[in-house]
């Protein structure tokens, strides 16, 4: 994937590393590693990695000042399982579970 920043003045790929020109998908893994959503190869990766789907949760989440204070404190504490512990406060546990 090249990276353009449409904003850039110079118009060049290389000196805008971190833009990309239309919208995108991504995923952000608990590592905080950023990679593009491509259906294909995030299922091949949940497979070899033996987590079944029926694990999976979406959640939609707002960044805001505290939350990147968190995740930042959390990446520097944490290598492996950073967005869990920064932004743990946001994720809800389903109704049947709050429950029991």
């Amino acid at each position: 994937m090249k990276l353009f920043d449409p904003r850039s003045s110079y118009g060049t790929i290389e000196s805008a590393l971190g833009f990309v020109k239309r919208p995108s998908l991504f995923v952000v893994w608990d590592d905080l590693q950023v990679t593009p959503l491509v259906n294909t190869s995030s299922i091949s990766f949940l497979h070899k990695m033996n987590v079944p789907l029926d694990d999976l949760e979406e959640h939609v989440v707002s960044i805001g000042e505290i939350e990147a204070m968190n995740l930042l404190g959390a990446s520097l504490t944490s290598s492996k399982e950073a967005l869990t512990e920064g932004l743990f406060h946001l994720l809800k546990k389903p109704k049947d579970e709050a429950t029991t």
